[in-house]
């Protein structure tokens, strides 16, 4: 169980990463290496690698929804939306068939307009 022992974890993670190079169990170790990274308490190697998977594939889901929490943790809050957001673009264009006109018109009207995120966030 690499769960209870995140130092354990870190060392498996890390291996498959030197092995692997890239590719999806290099993404999936990538991923679970930040987040182990951030139980322990090392947030900038977690940010690195979270990086290192949007890097190689810019639409990665986790690794938006995990990039989108680091921004939300520095209270960039257009950061994280922008990163939800597009989740939520990929969600419903993979599984959903939307197209990209249906998602700009219906879904996401005035998605690159910061001013309509007025109203929705509040400062802390």
């Amino acid at each position: 169980n690499t769960t209870a022992r995140p130092q354990e974890a870190i060392k498996v993670y890390e291996e498959i990463i030197s092995a692997e190079k890239t590719g999806p169990a290099a993404q999936q170790a990538r991923l679970l290496l930040a987040n182990n990274y951030v139980v322990t308490a090392r947030r900038a190697e977690a940010e690195k690698f979270v990086g290192e998977v949007l890097k190689e594939n810019s639409r990665d889901n986790a690794g938006l929804v995990a990039r989108a929490q680091f921004s939300m943790a520095k209270k960039d809050w257009v950061g994280a939306i922008n990163d939800l957001r597009a989740v939520m673009k990929g969600v419903l264009a993979d599984h959903l068939r939307w197209s990209g006109k249906a998602l700009e018109v219906a879904a996401f009207p005035n998605s690159g307009d910061v001013k309509g995120l007025r109203g929705l966030v509040r400062s802390a």
